[in-house]
């Protein structure tokens, strides 16, 4: 990624958490607290309505304990998730997750 594309990104997440700080709380759980899983889709959706893409697999990995995110997290591997965007587009996984989140 070219330094200056890095630095708006930076400031894109920068000026999210700002604004989400309880979003920013429940991606990072820093607590390690299991959390609700409307509260789980709504980080998740909020994710994805913010194009904060690469920190899905921080939710996913601070949340490993709860079932649907167990059940998203293998049907959709690192590696399928990057033949679906190859193949179909972002948009495609997107919908497939959020699919199997309810």
């Amino acid at each position: 990624m070219k330094r200056k594309k890095m630095e708006k990104e930076v400031v894109h997440l920068l000026e999210w958490i700002i604004e989400y700080p309880g979003v920013w709380q429940i991606v990072c759980n820093p607590d390690g607290k299991e959390t609700s899983p409307e509260s789980f889709k709504m980080a998740y959706d909020m994710l994805v309505k913010k194009s904060l893409f690469y920190l899905i697999p921080v939710l996913f990995a601070t949340h490993p304990g709860e079932e649907s995110l167990e059940m998203a997290k293998n049907l959709c591997t690192a590696d399928s998730a990057a033949r679906e965007i190859r193949k179909n587009g972002m948009g495609a996984l997107v919908k497939c997750m959020r699919e199997h989140l309810e």
